[in-house]
């Protein structure tokens, strides 16, 4: 069998102010919450999901958080609602916004700097 994504998780540090974020600005449905551990959405058969390490004791020192991970969610023709939500989001930061050889997106950071994209394409 050949591997297949099925989940990318972002370490967190506050995992209530993250839910907030992300359920305000993608409107998710919810598969699966570990209260104060893990909350997962279910996307197209792919899971995104919003880990504590504290919770499992592995917050260690050197786990870095930020741009090491950029999840990208395609949101088709509804590109630019998705980048009002952004715009106008008071703790999502925008970093930058390119369209390139028929494609658009946009990268942004989430309230602890993780770099999320949005982008209408083929992909």
């Amino acid at each position: 069998m050949k591997p297949n994504l099925r989940l990318v998780s972002l370490k967190v540090d506050d995992l209530g102010l993250m839910r907030s974020f992300y359920e305000e600005l993608l409107d998710p449905e919810l598969h699966e919450e570990e209260e104060g551990r893990l909350i997962e959405y279910g996307f197209d058969g792919v899971l995104f999901g919003l880990y504590n390490p504290e919770a499992d004791f592995e917050n260690k020192p050197g786990i870095r958080r930020g741009d090491n991970c950029v999840p990208g969610f395609k949101v088709g023709e509804d590109f630019e609602k998705y980048k009002k939500r952004v715009e106008e989001h008071e703790l999502a930061d925008l970093v930058y916004e390119k369209e390139e050889a028929g494609h658009r997106w946009i990268v942004f950071e989430d309230p602890e700097g993780n770099r999320i994209e949005f982008y209408r394409g083929s992909v």
